[in-house]
C-alpha cells in the first residue's frame, strides 16, 4: 500500500516503521495496487492514531466513517495496457458545481461521522504506544 509511505511514526516506532517497510516491499513487484483513497481527512485521523490521542478501535471506526473509497494505482505498462475505456462523460460547469456541492456535504457529515465514533469508540482499543512495544 504505497500511501503508507507517507506515514511518519515518531522515532520511538522502529518497529511500526519495520512493519511499514515490510508491506512497501511487499507490494513493490505488483502491476497495480487497490488501496484507500488518501485525502487530508485520512491524514488527520491517521496522525491522531499515531499521536497518541485515539485508540486502534477508534482511529478503525473513524476512517470507516469517511467513506473513503479506493483508488486504483497502476504501477507498470503491463497494468497500463490492460486498462480499456468503458465509457467517456463530459459534464457542464453547473454539473460540476453541483457535484462539488454533493461532495461538500458528504465531507461534511463524514466530519460528523468522525467526531461521533471518536466518542462511542473512547476507552475502547489500544494505543499505538501499546501495539508497538
Amino acid at each position: 500500500m504505497p500511501w503508507l509511505e507517507d506515514l511518519k511514526f515518531p522515532r520511538g516506532y522502529q518497529m511500526g516503521t519495520h512493519k511499514i517497510k515490510k508491506l512497501i516491499e511487499n507490494t513493490k513487484d505488483c502491476d497495480y495496487i487497490i488501496a484507500p483513497i488518501v485525502d487530508n481527512r485520512m491524514f488527520q485521523i491517521i496522525n491522531s492514531f499515531i499521536d497518541g490521542e485515539i485508540t486502534d478501535e477508534q482511529c478503525k471506526h473513524c476512517l470507516a466513517a469517511t467513506n473513503l473509497g479506493m483508488q486504483y494505482i497502476f504501477k507498470t505498462q503491463r497494468a497500463l495496457s490492460q486498462i480499456k475505456p468503458l465509457e467517456r462523460c463530459y459534464i457542464s460547469v453547473n454539473e460540476k458545481e453541483y457535484y462539488k456541492n454533493i461532495r461538500l456535504e458528504e465531507s461534511r457529515l463524514g466530519d460528523n461521522k468522525v467526531k461521533l465514533a471518536r466518542k462511542q469508540y473512547r476507552g475502547k482499543g489500544k494505543y499505538i504506544d501499546e501495539i508497538l512495544v
